[in-house]
């Protein structure tokens, strides 16, 4: 626990369905978990509930508050992060026996999620910015699933395609979109560590092209649903918080969105619009 002095400042009582309430009056000290102090700034974040910023009155804090503090905790740890990575290389470089101990693999599999993170960052912090083509969607998803079931495969899980011979051609930012299903992919794959099945399909329906992915996992929770596609907000124990909120900002950018189904098998629905 951390402790930071709020005073002067008048910060209203705030809640949230699946976030602890706290409230705080001028002039005491307020107790939380996990606080980070960034351009005068104070953020809340306990790992399972929402964030908050509080400036001035306070406020919820909104998409351009996540982006700012994203960019500005990415950019001051991504070159200590380069740094220590390059340590690492050199170090065992220098005593190859190291590979073999326990703490130095801890140390590398700790590394990697850090870098995961901070690419999750930079995904959302762009997720907007499109470069738009005209995209045949079904020729895309096969082609971001071909390059998804080698590794799936070593994790004993099969991919499976249920996809029409034609779709619209839409105007799409490529990379981004494939982005989309490689995180959707990825949040399945983690859901099943014994192996399973994961299932795409896609169908057209009153001028909207729609997508869903569903696997052979465990189902969602519903008291999990109202925040799983916000940013910083996980329910894995090594998850980052961003892959599904990295999504949802693509597809909103694309005048698209994605839900979430709980009922039995675990299902993403995506919507784009037929230009």
């Amino acid at each position: 626990l951390s402790v930071t002095s709020l005073k002067n400042m008048e910060i209203p009582q705030l809640t949230h369905p699946n976030a602890a309430q706290f409230s705080v009056s001028p002039g005491i000290f307020f107790i939380v978990s996990n606080p980070v102090a960034i351009c005068n700034t104070f953020f809340v974040a306990n790992g399972k509930s929402p964030c908050y910023t509080f400036s001035g009155k306070g406020a919820a804090m909104n998409s351009q508050n996540y982006r700012l503090l994203l960019s500005k905790f990415s950019h001051e740890i991504r070159n200590p992060v380069a740094l220590i990575s390059s340590f690492l290389q050199l170090l065992r470089r220098e005593h190859p026996e190291i590979a073999s101990s326990l703490y130095y693999r801890n140390i590398q599999e700790n590394m990697g999620l850090l870098r995961q993170l901070l690419d999750d960052m930079s995904h959302f912090n762009n997720a907007d910015r499109l470069h738009r083509e005209p995209t045949d969607l079904c020729r895309l998803l096969r082609e971001a699933a071909s390059s998804a079931a080698a590794v799936l495969s070593e994790r004993n899980i099969s991919l499976r395609l249920d996809l029409p011979e034609a779709l619209p051609v839409l105007s799409l930012d490529q990379n981004k979109i494939r982005q989309v299903f490689y995180n959707l992919f990825r949040n399945a794959e983690e859901a099943m560590p014994e192996g399973g099945v994961i299932s795409v399909s896609a169908w057209e329906e009153e001028q909207q092209i729609f997508i869903r992915v569903t696997d052979s996992g465990p189902s969602i929770p519903r008291e999990f649903l109202p925040t799983l596609f916000e940013p910083l907000v996980t329910h894995k124990k090594e998850g980052t918080g961003l892959g599904l909120a990295v999504c949802r900002e693509i597809l909103k950018a694309h005048q698209g969105s994605i839900s979430a189904a709980s009922d039995g098998t675990p299902a993403f629905t995506i919507a784009l619009l037929v230009n």
